[in-house]
């Protein structure tokens, strides 16, 4: 009988690899694949540990607009309210905007982060004419914009001008007043009732725990189809464990590019066009995988090179680089639970040349 018995590579606990499902290397929240193997070395303390930086990824991040984009749900995403994102250890969700009257007003995500509806908000201008826009609501109290106002470090509001409805702009009027009598309000041009296609952009905010969360696909996947029989404890991933779990100075590990533009993504593309690209190299002294979630043809992404550790010597063997492909399916195709397939992809070696000096852009 196989003995089923194994330590955790994290921190030597030891598991029963037969029971569970084991960790996803693509987390689950982004859909499951035919094909997938899951990384079993790992106990339920370090999982959850380093569960924390996933939920960063598939809620706040670029990935996590693209996954709601293409329609993609799980048992961990689905809630009553789906429309609404929620962040993650105290990172906000995406903050989508359009462009109105040459200011960017902050929208509310509706089914697609493409469709999106109108916030009533207050843009106001401190003493020394910084803007700070703030969030209005029905029926709100004095108190709960003075909180609001604070959180902004708007001590003083020197100047502001509203969007809102007709229905409400007499109400936010008299609410401003009473936070601060005699200001001057302008209100902003109001929009038709009705759909506009207008231009917008998502902020997107991301901590360390983003790129532990893609140290842990770099580093399981690896682990997972390695022909070097290493299981992940050993001395030369010391450093990757420690950063997977405790985080740290990510430009030790990832080398991230950032696309040059966001304004080229097609949104046209049918599901079936986007996937999860992924490649290990260990021919060198050093072993790397890089990766790119939701890739499409001409469409930018993110994409990160991870070192893993050192070998201290260089094996040049077509067998020691390797790639596999994370295909969706069209929503015809796909069933209830699997949303693709996992391709194995010929590669001879990653291109030295392969990357771009990342760039400073809003995503």
């Amino acid at each position: 009988m196989r003995n089923s018995l194994a330590t955790c590579i994290y921190c030597d606990e030891v598991v029963d690899i037969s029971k569970g499902t084991g960790d996803h290397v693509i987390p689950e929240a982004f859909g499951e694949f035919e094909g997938d193997k899951h990384f079993h070395r790992i106990c339920s303390n370090c999982h959850d540990r380093a569960d924390k930086s996933v939920e960063e990824l598939i809620r706040c991040s670029p990935e996590a607009v693209m996954c709601k984009r293409l329609g993609i749900t799980s048992k961990r995403s689905k809630r009553k309210d789906h429309r609404k994102q929620i962040g993650a250890n105290g990172t906000p969700p995406p903050q989508h905007t359009v462009l109105m009257d040459e200011h960017l007003a902050p929208v509310r995500s509706m089914d697609s982060p493409d469709d999106v509806e109108t916030l009533d908000y207050l843009v106001a201008a401190d003493e020394e004419g910084k803007e700070r826009r703030i969030q209005l609501f029905p029926k709100m109290r004095p108190e709960q914009l003075k909180e609001r106002l604070e959180k902004a470090n708007v001590r003083s509001i020197v100047g502001a001008h509203m969007q809102g409805g007709d229905k409400t702009w007499l109400t936010y009027s008299k609410l401003l007043q009473e936070v601060q009598p005699g200001i001057k309000l302008t209100e902003l041009p109001c929009i038709e009732p009705g759909l506009h296609r207008m231009p917008g952009r998502t902020f997107c905010t991301i901590t360390v725990r983003y790129f532990q969360a893609i140290a842990k696909i770099a580093f399981h996947y690896y682990l997972i189809h390695s022909k070097r029989n290493l299981v992940g404890n050993e001395a030369l991933f010391q450093d990757i464990r420690r950063f997977i779990l405790d985080g740290g100075d990510k430009d030790r590990f990832i080398e991230s590019c950032q696309p040059r533009s966001v304004s080229r993504l097609d949104t046209s593309l049918n599901r079936s066009e986007w996937f999860h690209l992924l490649a290990a190299d260990e021919s060198d002294s050093k072993i790397q995988v890089e990766l790119q979630l939701f890739a499409a043809p001409e469409s930018p992404t993110l994409s990160h090179r991870v070192t893993l550790g050192d070998l201290n010597k260089c094996v040049i063997a077509p067998e020691y680089v390797w790639g596999h492909k994370y295909s969706y399916w069209s929503k015809e195709e796909a069933s209830t639970r699997i949303l693709g397939v996992i391709e194995e992809r010929p590669i001879l070696k990653l291109p030295s040349n392969f990357w771009i000096p990342p760039q400073s852009v809003a995503l």
